[in-house]
């Protein structure tokens, strides 16, 4: 079963230029079926419950969890089970199931990514980086400055077979990550196949891809260093700097990135204000429910949460909210205390990039992640498996 659930995984992730046809080519005047494009996703959503649904059977017939285990998938099950009962719109509580698939498959696939399946998916996803790489450069030259422009009337802020340049810029820091601390490359392709992703990074020209990929590039410095506290007085006006200067960097217009940043703040604040203690409506909090709206004019409360943490409070509620943040915060008080560089910057990389984007509804950063944590909890709770750095 183990080898059925990885090759299925590496599936998903080789089909994900075809999922993303209609973002790829429709920028650039291809004119692509909407009933197809329909499909295309239905059918990857059906993978992803079909993934799911495979987990559990495992999980049922092959598993004996720890402690551990069984309560942390207690209590999102618990918490899950109570939200659907109190909410009432069947459609966006279908949307809500979609959005917490992947905190599901993140617990049933501990014991089942090992370091062989990351070193194998690292290489594939280099492929699709490459491949999105060079769907980006197609669109930098034929695709309208929709997003951002560059010198000679050039498209910037290319997003490659992604809807976002976010999307884009986050996999292909997560993947940069993944080929420099588990694929077996020899050191030339090893080099090239980092520029790659750092182009892909560059050409998306977002604010969050730059931002994790700058931090990806100095955290292992900064860590090994002895001159930490002379680092960070170096670093931090260029940090300050960088920020002030963020839309001449990525391609925005004057005050986009501010704009953008104070939106998240005020949308945060507001979902504070009003957080139910165990949310009624679950899965309002989500892109797909905004998307029912507008597209289909499904009528609903959906908002744009943009953020992982401003979706769950919208749909959970303050109190499991309270405990996953709890939950976060005690983990990274044991990243920190182990003391392995590689474990810590996936950490950061992981908190930075949850508040910017709805993690759990980007595909295929949906997989890619609850893959690496699963891989993460299993070693660093194996002495006999213990992290390679």
């Amino acid at each position: 079963m183990t080898k059925f659930i990885q090759v299925f995984i590496y599936t998903l992730i080789i089909l994900t230029p075809l999922f993303g046809l209609g973002e790829g080519l429709g920028v650039v005047g291809f004119n692509i079926s909407a009933t197809l494009l329909l499909y295309l996703k239905g059918l990857r959503d059906l993978m992803i419950a079909f993934l799911f649904v495979i987990l559990l059977i495992n999980f049922i017939v092959y598993r004996k969890p720890s402690a551990n285990f069984l309560f942390t998938f207690s209590i999102l099950s618990i918490f899950t089970v109570l939200c659907i009962l109190f909410s009432s719109n069947f459609i966006i509580i279908l949307v809500g199931i979609r959005w917490v698939l992947p905190f599901f498959i993140f617990l049933l696939l501990i014991k089942i990514i090992d370091y062989r399946f990351l070193k194998k998916l690292s290489h594939i996803l280099f492929y699709l980086v490459l491949t999105n790489l060079i769907m980006q450069v197609y669109q930098i030259f034929n695709m309208p400055p929709i997003r951002g422009s560059l010198p000679g009337g050039l498209s910037g802020r290319v997003a490659g077979f992604f809807a976002l340049p976010s999307i884009s810029g986050t996999l292909a820091v997560f993947v940069y990550f993944l080929l420099n601390y588990f694929s077996e490359y020899k050191r030339k392709k090893k080099r090239l196949a980092l520029i790659i992703c750092s182009l892909s990074v560059i050409v998306s020209m977002s604010s969050t891809g730059i931002g994790l990929l700058f931090i990806l590039f100095l955290f292992p410095y900064y860590l090994k260093s002895k001159y930490q506290i002379f680092l960070i007085i170096l670093i931090a006006p260029s940090i300050v700097l960088g920020i002030y200067n963020l839309d001449n960097l990525t391609g925005r217009y004057e005050g986009a990135s501010y704009t953008s940043f104070s939106k998240r703040q005020e949308i945060l604040v507001d979902q504070l204000e009003n957080v139910e203690l165990i949310s009624t409506k679950f899965g309002i909090a989500t892109n797909g429910a905004v998307s029912l709206r507008r597209n289909l004019d499904i009528k609903n409360a959906a908002f744009i949460a943009d953020s992982l943490y401003t979706s769950i409070l919208g749909n959970y509620g303050l109190l499991f909210a309270t405990l996953l943040f709890s939950g976060f915060f005690i983990i990274g008080i044991i990243v920190f205390l182990k003391k392995n560089y590689q474990l810590q910057l996936f950490y950061l990389l992981l908190l930075l990039s949850f508040a910017t984007l709805i993690i759990t509804e980007i595909y295929p950063l949906n997989i890619l992640i609850p893959c690496v944590c699963s891989f993460y909890i299993w070693r660093s709770n194996s002495e006999k498996n213990k992290i390679i750095n």
